[in-house]
């Protein structure tokens, strides 16, 4: 289930220009918030368009440089031996509309709102401009696209009363007060007012890495918690499936096995220590975490316990000086000429475990035991 209040994220051209393929961990994490939450991506049209372009100036920037490059290189192969990878095996012929695929594929994966352009006149644009207000320069010539973005933004704001509207990006010398970057800036504020939009209905940030680390990484911990609790809870009410399965798991893999080396709480000194039986417990299973490895699979820590008759040697010269509730001693099986005698006793034994739980087919792929 989608958790969260909604948050309306705008991310201008260059936030994503540091990272064109959505690679880095600020984007991933992001991806990951959207799937988990109510919040939507808003990439405005203007955006869409100047990232593409300026992918393809990127593009052909880079490919100039590689295919020189490349010839250089080749002028080094005295013997005429051919590069592994031709430079024709990089050329797109239409870099701008191959961004613009890759970013229409991605954001139809994600959850967005689409937005293309506001309804802002010539004269409103022109008039600002010249009054030489921010987004605009000083000059009044640089910010025309800054100025239809924001535009976008109050838009937004306007059509979607009851969403935050979190604006990202790093143009903070356009956007922002050079003193105060984190803050819009008051000819923009003021924008807002004419408005009635309130101050706290549009929040800015100068980088998504910023806002990740600020807003939304307390909310994935919180979404996380949350999710592993209501698996845990499912998992509780679901005793024929994983419960019974680490029950199992645990009969196969420690009855009949030798645990020297358990810390057993009689104070006497036990060798070849045995379990003979478990009485298992499905009430003794606990999970403490939950972890998601991918799609299918869960990876799960937890404790348990279960009562386990268990056989022992322990050393004669003990066998007195100890209590009779803590184990019998086998008087059948005494030999004269060992230094110790087969012992019976039951013990509660308790243990953590991690598995990895198959959540489509409701099967234990593997569980390791650990403190015995």
């Amino acid at each position: 289930d989608k958790k969260g209040d909604t948050m309306i994220i705008i991310l201008d051209t260059c936030v994503l220009y540091r990272d064109l393929a959505w690679k880095s961990t600020p984007f991933c994490l992001l991806e990951d918030f959207l799937s988990k939450s109510t919040s939507f991506l808003c990439i405005p049209g203007i955006v869409k368009d100047e990232i593409s372009v300026k992918y393809k100036e990127k593009y052909i920037e880079t490919h100039d440089k590689y295919a020189k490059a490349h010839r250089e290189l080749e002028k080094l192969f005295l013997s005429g031996e051919v590069s592994t990878l031709n430079v024709e095996e990089t050329f797109l012929a239409d870099p701008e509309a191959y961004y613009r695929v890759f970013l229409e594929s991605k954001l139809r994966n994600l959850y967005c709102i689409d937005f293309e352009y506001p309804a802002t006149d010539h004269k409103t644009t022109v008039l600002r401009a010249l009054k030489r207000m921010k987004p605009f320069d000083r000059t009044g010539k640089v910010g025309y696209r800054d100025y239809v973005l924001w535009q976008s933004v109050l838009e937004l704001a306007l059509q979607n009363p009851s969403e935050t509207v979190v604006f990202i990006s790093e143009n903070t010398q356009d956007f922002c007060e050079k003193e105060n970057t984190d803050s819009l800036a008051q000819e923009l504020q003021r924008d807002m007012d004419a408005m009635n939009i309130d101050h706290n209905h549009i929040l800015f940030y100068p980088a998504l890495s910023k806002f990740v680390d600020v807003k939304l990484k307390p909310l994935l911990e919180n979404y996380d918690s949350i999710a592993n609790e209501d698996i845990i809870r499912g998992m509780e009410n679901d005793n024929s499936s994983f419960y019974v399965q680490v029950n199992e798991a645990t009969c196969n893999s420690l009855l009949c096995k030798n645990i020297d080396g358990i810390n057993i709480e009689i104070d006497a000194f036990c060798i070849n220590i045995i379990i003979c039986s478990i009485y298992d417990d499905i009430d003794s299973i606990s999970i403490d975490e939950v972890s998601i490895i991918d799609q299918d699979r869960l990876l799960i820590t937890g404790t348990s316990g279960f009562v386990s008759d268990i056989e022992f040697d322990v050393l004669k010269k003990d066998v007195l000086g100890l209590k009779k509730i803590y184990f019998t001693v086998d008087v059948n099986n005494i030999d004269p000429r060992s230094e110790y005698v087969h012992a019976y006793s039951q013990i509660w034994i308790r243990f953590d475990f991690d598995a990895v739980y198959d959540t489509k087919n409701g099967t234990l792929i593997s569980i390791d035991f650990n403190d015995l």
